[in-house]
């Protein structure tokens, strides 16, 4: 692999925007290298050390000294690189565009909200130790109320 274009995921394992990236990277057969954040967003020191308070966010795609922290500008970017433009987001038509974007957004939330809050601790318990817990959840309700 050249490592001067190698593609770096940091991604958490339980995150399903982590998940839509990992997919894109299998749809492309690119090889990429795997780099596991922590659970709780405040234990994430070499990814703050990298992007700083954007460390919050996960996944986030590195090549070389770039790094990209949305979703859309990560697939943008996997697209361009790997030659599979069908991924790239900027090149759907708009009807499409606003449906990736409705489902992401809106359809994320009514999901969450679907659950009970006792369902949505017992998810997270399950995934990581109880004392990042609480934090976790915390960075959760900010970004939902767009204080994040």
């Amino acid at each position: 692999m050249d490592t001067k274009h190698a593609l770096i995921l940091h991604h958490t394992q339980h995150s399903s925007y982590s998940e839509k990236i990992r997919a894109l990277l299998a749809y492309t057969r690119h090889p990429w290298q795997s780099v596991a954040m922590a659970s709780n967003p405040n234990g994430r020191s070499l990814q703050a050390s990298l992007v700083d308070s954007l460390s919050k966010r996960a996944p986030i795609l590195q090549v070389g000294a770039d790094f990209y922290v949305d979703t859309g500008l990560i697939a943008h970017e996997i697209a361009k690189r790997t030659g599979h433009r069908e991924l790239n987001p900027i090149l759907l038509p708009p009807h499409e565009q606003d449906l990736v974007n409705h489902v992401e957004t809106e359809g994320y939330q009514y999901m969450i909200c679907a659950l009970t809050p006792f369902q949505i601790f017992k998810g997270y318990q399950r995934n990581m130790p109880l004392e990042d817990l609480k934090t976790y959840l915390q960075s959760r309700s900010d970004l939902l109320q767009g204080n994040a």
